[in-house]
């Protein structure tokens, strides 16, 4: 079971009837019952590192000790410790140090076989999903269906159609990644993104959306068109900017476009029901 970590936003994988567990990245301990489920595709893994995203209070840090380097540096400690007895031994009585030589080496097995190896099996290794972490792709990324997606410093560049889809209510959260090829991000009805330093950089439109909400923080993005609004899409651009050959903004409907700190080249146009703020 996959649930959001209150502090800092990490996606945390948890048994199920487990009542507690404690964050990876941000070391808060958490009530899995009153915590945020998400949806859990196959094939993720750890990032390294979680940037919180600006709503959430925690800071930036590194993922913990993963558990199978911490049992291989515990055997590493006991064969150390046992090697330094059996040395102290032998130099004193020789015969007797021969003996505890070879029950230091059954004894270091013994520890190790207690660990597990390198996978110890009695400590939990935690499965934080992330799709496409530092990778590239020609691949629309598509997010579709109630449930969370993350993608972390990746690299998309699709050269047909949008870079990427969100539709029927999915929520995607893009960090540290850029968006290239023809037309960037789409929402399609419902949906929810969250974009934080990164990119969108593409020939025709940069972001479209006919409903749902999205919140750039520390985003450039530049085409022939910038944003394109309708229905009631609400869209947030802050501390990042737009660079349009040609319409800047397109609001319609009763759609919202909000600026905060935000640059803007290139027009804006919108209809009297929908509303743009500077």
């Amino acid at each position: 079971m996959l649930i959001e970590c209150a502090h800092c936003g990490a996606p945390l994988d948890v048994a199920e009837g487990k009542r507690q567990t404690t964050c990876a990245y941000c070391g808060r301990l958490q009530e899995v019952r009153s915590a945020r489920t998400m949806q859990q595709p196959q094939g993720w893994k750890a990032p390294q590192q979680w940037t919180p995203p600006a709503h959430f209070p925690a800071q930036s840090r590194p993922l913990q000790l993963d558990a199978s380097v911490a049992a291989q540096q515990a055997g590493k400690a006991v064969r150390g410790v046992l090697w330094g007895v059996g040395c102290t031994v032998l130099l004193s009585i020789v015969v007797p140090g021969i003996i505890l030589y070879f029950v230091f080496a059954k004894t270091t097995d013994a520890v190790e076989g207690a660990l597990g190896g390198v996978n110890g099996p009695n400590i939990e290794i935690p499965n934080i999903p992330n799709i496409g972490v530092g990778t590239q792709s020609n691949q629309p990324i598509e997010c579709v269906g109630a449930g969370s997606v993350i993608r972390t410093n990746a690299d998309v560049n699709v050269p047909t159609g949008p870079a990427v889809i969100v539709r029927d209510g999915c929520q995607l959260r893009l960090v540290n990644t850029n968006v290239r090829g023809k037309d960037g991000i789409r929402i399609e009805g419902s949906g929810e993104v969250t974009m934080m330093n990164g990119t969108v950089t593409v020939e025709g439109t940069a972001f479209y959306a006919s409903g749902g909400s999205v919140t750039f923080t520390n985003v450039e993005l530049s085409g022939k068109h910038g944003i394109a609004t309708e229905g009631d899409a609400d869209v947030r651009l802050v501390n990042g900017g737009i660079r349009a050959d040609q319409v800047a903004i397109q609001a319609r409907g009763h759609s919202t476009v909000h600026l905060v700190n935000a640059s803007l080249v290139g027009e804006v146009e919108q209809d009297p029901t929908a509303t743009v703020r500077q």
